[in-house]
């Protein structure tokens, strides 16, 4: 099946696009609905997924079809030659351009492809949602309000993590300034990166 691409058509669709991926061995279609009704903590009404033909690409479709909801489908880049770097590339696209969401129904065993779209997601603080077929429960679930917190925390984080920087490095140039060797200025920072730390601990 070529790629299906409804973003012009449903530029008005107001709901989270989400990447919805697992195994291609699963066809219990009830289940599936369960799931994405049930199990992911947000409304799952537009769906991006790589394939339409197997598992939960096939199930996609199905589900789209009965509630009259929008599916696209992106396959990756089929001049890239190498089926691994393909679907790596298929990833990053899917992830950095198409998807808001993602929801993965798998076994737990792959250590390839799934794991690379879980690992991902949480880098970009996505709402995720983790099932696993074979212990039949959800494995990770995150929703949109403990994504963005989670994503606002990081931020701060960078953010006071690049002050001290600059505070070390003012502090160093000042040290060396008064001449002190390259060895003693690397310990006096070390210490206070460990008396901010104690600090840390106990306020």
């Amino acid at each position: 099946m070529e790629d299906y691409n409804v973003y012009d058509d449903y530029s008005a669709f107001n709901c989270t696009v989400t990447l919805v991926v697992g195994s291609n061995d699963f066809s219990d279609y009830e289940e599936f609905k369960r799931i994405l009704t049930e199990d992911v903590p947000w409304c799952v009404k537009w769906i991006l997924t790589s394939q339409t033909e197997v598992g939960v690409g096939a199930l996609s479709e199905q589900y789209t079809d009965e509630i009259w909801a929008p599916l696209s489908v992106y396959s990756g880049d089929a001049s890239i030659k190498s089926r691994k770097k393909r679907l790596k590339a298929r990833t990053k696209y899917c992830i950095d351009n198409l998807a808001e969401g993602v929801v993965v129904i798998w076994r737990g065993e792959s250590a390839g492809g799934m794991r690379s779209i879980i690992n991902q997601a949480r880098k970009k603080f996505f709402p995720l949602l983790v099932y696993d077929l074979d212990k039949k429960k959800v494995a990770v679930s995150i929703n949109a309000t403990q994504a963005a917190e989670a994503k606002r925390v990081w931020q701060e984080m960078i953010i006071r993590l690049e002050d001290e920087r600059r505070q070390e490095e003012a502090v160093a140039g000042m040290l060396l300034d008064y001449g002190l060797s390259e060895h003693k200025i690397i310990n006096i920072v070390d210490r206070i990166r460990h008396l901010r730390k104690t600090f840390e601990e106990n306020s």
